[in-house]
């Protein structure tokens, strides 16, 4: 178990300490402090993950209540994804999604479920990937 005291060091930050470390495994008691320094921007802020949609035809819709995500993604039929609760979507363009939450985790687990439906192409690129990432191209068959 990871005992852990936290503490404002100033109003905007926030502090811990570990208690005692474990006997098993003493680096245990140090992944702590990064989770906790990122609670505050979560609730401040929140936190913001942008995909882009990239391919002919590939296209993204949210539903009128905001829930659903639909993807069109090139396969036979359409894929949704069910947005968990504390996550809102914004589609401002058909090919640029975007998430948003107060827990960094959800945030970037439902941005790689998103991703997962279409992984970006080694060769023409086409897929979902996170904005400002880019994708190495293999070179094609040669003659």
């Amino acid at each position: 178990m990871l005992l852990v005291d936290l503490f404002l060091s100033t109003p905007t930050s926030l502090s811990s300490q570990p208690r005692s470390l474990s006997p098993l495994n003493p680096d245990l008691s140090l992944s702590s402090p990064p989770h906790h320094s990122q609670q505050p921007q979560g609730v401040t802020k929140g936190f913001y993950v942008q995909l882009r949609i990239v391919g002919i035809g590939y296209r993204a819709a949210l539903s009128p209540d905001g829930s659903t995500l639909t993807l069109k993604l090139g396969h036979s039929h359409d894929c949704a994804y069910v947005l968990p609760p504390s996550l809102k979507a914004v589609v401002p363009e058909p090919t640029l999604v975007g998430l948003w939450g107060l827990d960094k985790n959800q945030v970037t687990q439902a941005a790689a479920n998103v991703i997962a439906m279409r992984k970006p192409s080694p060769y023409k690129g086409k897929g979902v990937r996170v904005e400002g990432t880019s994708v190495k191209l293999k070179p094609g068959k040669r003659k």
